[in-house]
């Protein structure tokens, strides 16, 4: 029996995954204005490049509707245009 327990446990600690969670949120506390605004968020090479080496961490995404229904319409064309930047490119194949 305590075999059958000790595989048991190894099987489901190879299931167990880590949840990164990742928001833009500021010291004190602000993620978005009074109607979802979010355009108090610096976006540049850095951030992009911080965001990419977290994403690549993962294996899964996960967004909450609003940021879902917020980039579902961007995201499956972004990588395509011609004037797409590097994190767009990037980030167009892991999404």
């Amino acid at each position: 029996m305590a075999a059958n327990k000790n595989t048991y446990n190894n099987k489901k600690q190879n299931l167990m995954r880590k949840i990164i969670s990742f928001m833009h949120i500021s010291l004190d506390g602000f993620v978005a204005g009074p109607n979802g605004e979010m355009d108090w968020i610096k976006v540049d090479e850095e951030i992009c490049d911080y965001v990419g080496k977290r994403v690549n961490e993962g294996d899964t995404a996960l967004y909450g509707r609003v940021t879902y229904q917020m980039m579902e319409n961007y995201w499956p064309t972004a990588g395509d245009k011609p004037d797409a930047s590097r994190h767009d490119i990037e980030h167009f194949k892991m999404v």
